[in-house]
């Protein structure tokens, strides 16, 4: 179903309209209940309790490599820090 039909039933709910009446407008009860559920779980934070301090930065398509670099990429998120690096590299200390 169309994103706008969810968001229209589920401000239809929070205004007042009965089940019912979505019902008669077409609308299954699995198909209401789906939405209900994932209205809740938004709710309570899947997207909207992404941290303050998350930024997004550019990316560069094409790198030059600097001879004897290491080539590593690193996600950063709160207290997290994921690094990724080539296979065929060693980190460094090892």
């Amino acid at each position: 179903m169309p994103a706008g039909l969810r968001a229209a039933a589920l401000a239809a709910l929070r205004e007042g309209a009965s089940e019912r009446a979505l019902r008669s407008c077409g609308i299954s009860w699995s198909q209401l209940d789906a939405w209900k559920r994932r209205a809740a779980h938004d709710v309570a934070g899947s997207r909207r309790g992404a941290p303050k301090d998350v930024r997004v930065f550019s990316v560069i398509d094409e790198v030059q490599p600097v001879a004897g670099a290491e080539q590593v990429l690193e996600l950063r998120a709160g207290p997290w820090a994921v690094t990724v690096r080539l296979a065929g590299e060693r980190a460094a200390g090892s």
